[in-house]
């Protein structure tokens, strides 16, 4: 029995390794996770179910039942060797085949039976070995409840060690193709200790017993299709809101799936001891469904009170990143209705094996897990496209604990009045009980303008203060009318590099502002791939930040394609002169694909001649590590890449690198556009003075740093790092790294069309940024405000004609003033003066900041 246990323990890991795997592999292939988790969780649950359904039938026939799991796990462990080739074949050709579906019914029906036909054959073979555990160790009806629940309990535990298994170490170690090995070698070990105790050939059930009924839908199996529904709905639920406030990292998940296996495992170990005392499982199992559906509400409670924590502040973001919190939390909220659900399974299956005659332990087991898995299977497709939008979280859970009330009543015993109106009291506190869970609306002084929950995740639209934020989940900003400005220049900037840019892509749409200001600036033939659908019923709410954005789009001026950018850029089509792809936050699961080696090269090849690649990278998210991973990625792409700056700031900084076939130059100064002017790029120097470095110095920079691919992906591991340390940390942990390899001047050849003073021009406000910086460093992340504003100074006097200078000097000089430091606003002056030393020397610009600092002194 001990070895057998093991197996358990080792199959039940091993499907939750290949269960992550195939949402990972199918994200590829169907369009990432949106499509792909509720899929695959579909599909997996739907084999398991027929699996066992199908093998509880015959099992306690089987003279051999050990060596049929043998035989079952051998085949789940080809299936997870085979699958990578597939699934590479699959991925390079199913954009042609899914993308003209689009998301409506029909490119959803599609998806899921691609789904199906990967994961089912496994699924099948995982479904089965459960059963024919059963057939081969219980010998009685009397051992049914307990040995089921042992069986039970150690498969899931097995399942839960899965979790962090893939997550902490085999993905990030080994990639996928090597993970996906390791699960094949615990189905391999698992089918050979099987193999190896297989020496009772009895079968664990005589023919000679009663026939069972021919009905095979009963009490009990309407109770497993409730529970089932009911406990993957609060899965489901459970991981949208907390995965948004644990920021969307794969830890986060992996603790959450972890939690809600192990404490269904120990629920089902519980019981085994309760029916050692209790033999009849019946009150037992009315009882257990009654506390699920009560532990849902508390559940729902929770998460509604846990926002409320979040929005005092009394839990922090950089908080909720640890593991222990993470676990702490998931098991406060999980734990008793999972135990609840863990408890009933084998409860169940012993009730319907008394209901089949004793027809068998592994029948009844196969008929449970088929009902239960149908509720588990339907629940992922119906709780993400019909009742999460419908009703949103919260009335989702109140509907599943509900269901478990009146399963609860309909089951008990007529004489157990007591039960009954204990379920209908619990049924009206889940109907009154706080459960608006709205994790997109964060923050006191925040009001929901509008709020959508979607495929993937909650998108919400709030405005404080006069201004709109568009966030997905929680935490996750898409964009806000207050950073306009940043997000017009992200939509103008590229298209001032390319010398004539007449077609474009923009991968990511968030509020628009970006892609409208592309619009806007002149680009007719406009294309935008957005992964989440629900935002771009939201565009309009920000059509002033956008110039109009929807209008055009309804129009045609712009055409939004709602699917993954990579899927998007693989279908057949004219070829883009310009290719945009937005900020991604790097430490969210799955979203370090978009800046993977697959994503880049897909880029690459829909570049018309001349074509560029402009990828944005926060740095004040992306630690300098995870920076040079990018690089070394775009650099191993890309034959020509250089670095820009996005504007000029320390605190949220950004860059860009702009990668294409072959070195370009800059064309000759355009007329400004108006989003080009109100973006504050209408001089040609602007955009030239924000060079970072060439290719040579970022190839040099990033030699020897892994490359991002989908097979083993490196930055939602790594990346969570930056995201504990906070913003200001990482941000200047990344300026120092960008500014080590900043370049003195912009190479002459990519200001060959520049006539001499304006490429002099241009070499001095590119001299004045880097002493910005380095001014605006020493003032901001190591408080030195003195030492600051001798960088600016330093850096005006070589580009006395830099508007951005002169008012960050001032505003220092300001602070200097308030503060009482006479001193070093004398010194500051004289520093100043000391370059224009005769009189009517200085600039206008240089003049007016003089007298403005002699004001503040006379002030004083």
């Amino acid at each position: 029995m001990r070895a057998l246990l093991f197996s358990a323990l080792l199959s039940g890991a091993a499907a939750t390794v290949a269960e992550m795997i195939w949402i990972r592999r199918l994200g590829d292939i169907l369009g990432d996770a949106p499509y792909a988790v509720p899929f695959v969780l579909s599909a997996f649950f739907l084999g398991i179910g027929l699996g066992a359904f199908i093998t509880g039938r015959v099992a306690d026939r089987l003279r051999a039942p050990l060596r049929w799991f043998a035989g079952a796990e051998l085949l789940c462990a080809a299936h997870a060797l085979g699958l990578p080739a597939l699934a590479r074949w699959l991925e390079a050709h199913s954009s042609q085949w899914l993308g003209p579906l689009g998301a409506g019914p029909v490119g959803l029906a599609a998806r899921a039976a691609l789904a199906l036909a990967l994961v089912g054959p496994a699924a099948l073979a995982m479904g089965a070995t459960l059963p024919l555990l059963a057939s081969a160790v219980i010998r009685g009806v009397d051992e049914t409840a307990r040995k089921v629940s042992i069986l039970y309990g150690v498969n899931t535990f097995g399942a839960a060690l899965g979790a962090p298994l893939s997550t902490l170490s085999l993905v990030p170690l080994v990639g996928l193709s090597g993970a996906a090995a390791a699960a094949a070698a615990a189905n391999l070990v698992a089918a050979i200790i099987a193999a190896g105790t297989s020496s009772p050939l009895t079968p664990a059930a005589s023919p000679e017993l009663a026939r069972p009924l021919k009905s095979e839908l009963s009490p009990w199996c309407v109770a497993a299709l409730a529970t089932g529904f009911a406990s993957i709905v609060l899965e489901i639920a459970a991981t949208r809101v907390l995965g948004s406030y644990f920021q969307g990292t794969v830890y986060g998940f992996c603790w959450i799936l972890c939690t809600y296996l192990a404490c269904t495992a120990a629920g089902a170990l519980v019981a085994r001891g309760v029916l050692a005392r209790r033999p009849d499982p019946s009150p037992i199992l009315s009882l257990a469904i009654l506390i699920a559906g009560l532990g849902i509400t508390s559940s729902g409670v929770g998460l509604y009170g846990l926002g409320i924590a979040v929005e005092s502040g009394r839990l922090g973001a950089s908080r909720l990143l640890s593991p222990a919190l993470q676990v702490a939390i998931s098991f406060g909220l999980l734990a008793i209705p999972m135990l609840a659900f863990g408890a009933a399974f084998p409860l169940l299956t012993a009730l319907e094996e008394q209901r089949l005659r004793r027809a068998g332990a592994a029948r009844a087991l196969g008929s449970v897990y088929l009902w239960n898995t149908a509720g588990t299977t339907a629940a992922p497709i119906l709780a993400v496209f019909v009742i999460f939008p419908s009703l949103e979280i919260g009335g989702a859970l109140v509907i599943a604990a509900w269901a478990l009330f009146a399963t609860a009543a309909f089951i008990v015993q007529s004489g157990s009045r007591v039960v009954r109106i204990g379920c209908a009291v619990a049924a009206a506190v889940a109907w009154v009980a706080p459960m608006g869970i709205r994790p997109g609306a964060m923050g006191s002084a925040e009001r929901v303008i509008a709020y959508r929950e979607g495929i993937q995740s909650s998108v919400a639209v709030v405005e404080s203060e006069g201004h709109r934020v568009l966030k997905l989940g929680n935490a996750y900003r898409l964009g806000a009318t207050r950073t306009e400005f940043a997000q017009h220049r992200q939509g103008v900037f590229p298209f001032l590099l390319h010398p004539s840019p007449r077609r474009a892509l923009f991968v990511g749409l968030g509020t628009g502002s970006t892609a409208g200001a592309a619009a806007e600036h002149g680009i007719r033939d406009l294309e935008i791939a957005e992964l989440v659908p629900e935002i771009a019923g939201l565009v309009p709410l920000f059509d002033r930040s956008s110039y109009g954005l929807s209008a055009k789009l309804a129009r045609g001026g712009a055409r939004l394609f709602l699917q993954d950018g990579r899927h998007h850029l693989r279908r057949e089509g004219e070829p883009f002169d310009v290719i945009v792809g937005d900020l991604y936050v790097p430490w969210r699961a799955a979203e370090g694909g978009a800046l993977s080696r697959e994503m880049f090269e897909a880029m690459r090849a829909r570049l018309a001649d001349g074509g560029m690649v402009c990828q944005w990278l926060p740095l004040y998210q992306l630690g300098p590590e995870e920076l040079r991973i990018v690089t070394a990625t775009f650099c191993d792409v890309f034959d020509c890449v250089s670095a820009w700056w996005l504007y000029y700031n320390v605190e949220q900084p950004v860059i860009a690198l702009a990668g294409a076939r072959r070195p370009w130059s800059l064309a000759a100064p355009r007329p400004a556009s108006r989003a080009a002017s109100e973006a504050g790029l209408s001089d040609p120097t602007e955009v030239a003075a924000s060079w970072v470095a060439g290719h040579a110095t970022l190839r040099s920079w990033a030699h020897g740093a892994p490359i991002e691919t989908r097979e083993r992906p490196i930055l939602e591991f790594r990346s969570t790092t930056a995201a504990a340390l906070g913003e200001a940390a990482t941000a200047r942990a990344s300026l120092e790294a960008v500014l080590s390899i900043r370049e003195e001047a912009p190479p002459a050849e990519l200001l060959a069309f520049y006539e001499r003073t304006l490429a002099e021009r241009t070499r001095a406000a590119h001299r004045g940024i880097g002493s910005f910086f380095r001014g605006r460093m020493l003032a901001v992340h190591e408080g030195d405000l003195v030492g600051g504003l001798d960088w600016m100074a330093d850096g005006l006097a070589a580009d006395p004609d830099s508007a951005w200078l002169a008012w960050n000097l001032h505003q220092g000089a300001q602070e200097l003033a308030k503060t009482g430091r006479q001193a070093a606003l004398e010194a500051l002056l004289a520093r100043l003066r000391k370059p224009w030393s005769e009189p009517g020397s200085a600039p206008q610009g240089v003049k007016l900041l003089l007298e403005q600092l002699e004001k503040l002194r006379g002030d004083r």
